[in-house]
């Protein structure tokens, strides 16, 4: 499975066009959606600790190239990921982009989780379409 993706990702050639662009950094964001899910069921599995790492933070930084930054918000976003059936689903088929679900969790506090949870199929497609500052500042009001 990850031989296909790898060869065709090695073989892809991206035209320097905006469309070509626009299209393959909404596959990256998929891409990306589709990580933080299996981080998240990763971590719930505690699948870090088979390694001897304390967390599933630790591991990520053991065990991939990733600036700590990026670590920690694709560990959030993976974890909150599997509480938020509809941002997870909107962010699987491109409609939020990896930027959007990124402040998405910036801006929900850990207190406040089961409350989005509770309303997110309101609040998901009022955010689709919205760029990263737009989301932000939807989500500040």
């Amino acid at each position: 499975m990850f031989v296909a993706l790898r060869d065709a990702v090695e073989g892809l050639e991206i035209p320097a066009t905006g469309d070509a662009l626009r299209e393959v950094c909404r596959i990256a964001d998929q891409l990306t959606a589709r990580v933080r899910e299996a981080i998240g069921e990763f971590d719930a599995i505690d699948g870090f600790a088979v390694d001897g790492a304390l967390s599933m933070v630790s591991w990520l930084k053991h065990h991939t190239a990733t600036d700590p930054g990026d670590v920690g918000r694709n560990v959030k976003a993976g974890r909150r990921l599997r509480q938020w059936p509809v941002t997870a689903a909107a962010a699987r088929s491109g409609e939020l982009s990896a930027g959007q679900v990124e402040v998405i969790c910036a801006q929900v506090p850990a207190g406040s989780v089961a409350r989005w949870a509770q309303h997110e199929s309101l609040m998901v497609p009022t955010l689709v379409g919205c760029d990263v500052a737009e989301t932000r500042l939807a989500m500040t009001r």
